[in-house]
């Protein structure tokens, strides 16, 4: 199950590069883009590499950084961005 996630997720990765890259300058296909990334081909690589060694000496040592706590630090990092009371300062 793990195997198969890494490879979907980096699959999809390739296919969102690939329209990225001949998508010209369209805001809603960018979005799909982004939305695609973060959304689903992210979590499908961590959920990938989970329990693998990286040879990241630093982040072997971090028992608590699992795929969900990974998501849920970006998600409060992606919701406070996006309020516009942060960005105009």
């Amino acid at each position: 199950m793990k195997a198969a996630s890494l490879t979907c997720g980096m699959l999809i990765l390739v296919a969102a590069v690939y329209l990225m890259a001949f998508g010209g300058n369209a805001f809603t296909l960018h979005m799909i883009i982004h939305m695609t990334i973060v959304a689903v081909v992210a979590p499908m690589i961590a959920f990938g590499v989970r329990g693998k060694s990286l040879g990241v000496l630093v982040l072997e040592r971090v028992t608590w950084l699992t795929p969900l706590t990974a998501s849920l630090i970006e998600l409060v990092v992606v919701m406070f961005w996006h309020l516009p009371q942060i960005r105009l300062v």
